[in-house]
C-alpha cells in the first residue's frame, strides 16, 4: 500500500467541511437531523438520541482537509445541504412521518 505508514498533516488554514454546507434540501449530500428520545425510552435504551443531530452538526463542519493529495481525493466540489431537524417537539409517530416526507422529498430530486 503507498499510503502505509505516511501521515499529512491538515493546515489550520485548510478549508474544512463545513465551508460546504448549505442550508436547504438540496445537495450531492443532505443532512437531516432526527433529534428524539422517544424510541429508546420506549425500548428501554439510554436517552440522549436527541442531542445527536446539533452534536454532529457541530463536529462535522471541522473536518478536513478538503484536499488530499496523498490519496488523490478532492471534496472541495461536493454540495452538501442541512435541512434540518425532522419533528422536533411531535410526539414520535408524527416526527417519522416528517421525516418520511423530508427523506422522500430529497431523493426524489435525485
Amino acid at each position: 500500500d503507498k499510503h502505509k505508514g505516511s501521515v499529512m498533516a491538515a493546515k489550520a488554514d485548510d478549508p474544512r467541511l463545513g465551508a460546504l454546507i448549505s442550508p436547504g434540501n438540496q445537495g450531492d449530500v443532505v443532512i437531516v437531523g432526527f433529534p428524539h428520545d422517544e424510541g429508546c425510552k420506549r425500548n428501554g435504551g439510554r436517552v440522549g438520541a436527541a442531542l445527536g443531530p446539533q452534536a454532529f452538526r457541530t463536529h462535522v463542519r471541522k473536518v478536513g482537509a478538503l484536499r488530499n493529495l496523498e490519496y488523490e481525493v478532492d471534496l472541495s466540489s461536493l454540495r452538501i445541504g442541512d435541512d434540518g431537524d425532522a419533528g422536533s417537539g411531535m410526539a414520535l409517530e408524527d416526527a417519522h412521518d416528517e421525516l418520511f416526507r423530508k427523506v422522500s422529498a430529497i431523493l426524489a430530486r435525485g
